[in-house]
């Protein structure tokens, strides 16, 4: 596990692209870890680059995000891709074959195509990459996850529920809720495949509608793992629920609802909750350690792609969804 006291700040050169909500959450967090005074921020809108400069102490702001990498790609150390979904996966696609590391938001693609695409130049330029599914770091996950290893896992139940009377207002563009299982839903589906591997097979039944005026999912399906343990998914977008998740070991049952959090229960019926680290209370859960994780790919200057990780996530998702 990771100390919340980082005893002496890192003098990483990290570029930022992007400086909305999502920016400003990563920044509070690596604001304990590295010094941002040496630090690039750059988006499309100039002042809300300028206000995250100034609250994280970052002297330079800069326009054109592509043309300064151009310029200075040996200064920079690494990169955070923070952009809006629909720009995540061209800013990727122009920025891997300077083979910088990079930390790319997610989704990193809204479609398996996309995520071959990033995939295929990761390996050509070997440009080692991260992408932001924090959910994987959090500690009570993390924790049940190193449980889990002394324990042989049965079987599991999943459910992706997602809310769609409340998207469909939500959402401002509607072409975005065809994606939505790439651009949401695959967040526990990424959760599944961290604590159990990737699948041997799938049966799902669907009755699916991608379309925009009616879209409808309600989609069941048996994923078999390795050392036959069965996996039971169920995802409907018109129900009261969310996302769950209830893992069967021989000694526990670990019940998430809602995920960043865990209730065990052993067979004396005891029940207990795992409590979060520090650090999981302070910022956004799951962002410290990742953001660690991150950077110490940086310092090791070792090749690695999650971008292979995620795109196994996307055809699970494909199997599952028939999509």
């Amino acid at each position: 596990m990771v100390n919340l006291i980082y005893m002496k700040k890192d003098n990483l050169k990290i570029l930022f692209i992007g400086a909305g909500n999502i920016a400003s959450q990563h920044l509070k967090t690596l604001d304990s870890l590295i010094d941002l005074k040496n630090c690039w921020i750059s988006s499309r809108t100039s002042h809300k680059s300028k206000q995250l400069a100034n609250l994280y102490s970052i002297n330079h702001v800069e326009k054109n995000y592509y043309d300064f990498i151009k310029q200075n790609k040996k200064c920079i150390d690494g990169i955070f891709i923070l952009v809006s979904m629909d720009q995540i996966f061209i800013t990727s696609k122009k920025i891997l074959k300077y083979k910088i590391p990079l930390f790319i938001e997610k989704p990193p693609g809204l479609d398996i195509k996309q995520l071959q695409e990033l995939n295929f130049l990761s390996k050509k330029y070997k440009t080692s990459n991260l992408i932001g599914y924090n959910r994987r770091y959090y500690s009570v996950i993390q924790k049940v996850k190193k449980k889990l290893g002394s324990e042989n896992i049965i079987s599991a139940h999943i459910e992706a529920h997602e809310r769609y009377w409340i998207l469909k207002n939500k959402v401002k563009k509607k072409s975005y809720l065809q994606k939505w299982i790439y651009a949401n839903t695959s967040h526990v589906i990424n959760l599944l495949m961290f604590f159990l591997g990737n699948p041997k097979s799938v049966k799902t039944f669907s009755n699916n509608k991608f379309n925009i005026k009616n879209l409808r999912i309600n989609t069941s399906a048996i994923i078999e793992f390795n050392k036959k343990i069965y996996v039971t998914f169920k995802s409907n977008w018109d129900v009261v629920g969310g996302w769950y998740i209830k893992i069967f070991s021989n000694k526990n049952t670990y019940l998430f609802s809602p995920l960043e959090q865990c209730v065990v229960t052993n067979k004396k019926f005891k029940s207990t909750k795992i409590i979060p680290e520090n650090y999981d209370k302070v910022y956004k859960a799951g962002f410290y350690s990742q953001a660690v994780f991150f950077l110490n790919l940086i310092k090791k200057g070792n090749y690695y792609n999650d971008l292979k990780n995620i795109l196994s996530t996307y055809k699970l998702i494909k199997k599952i969804f028939k999509k």
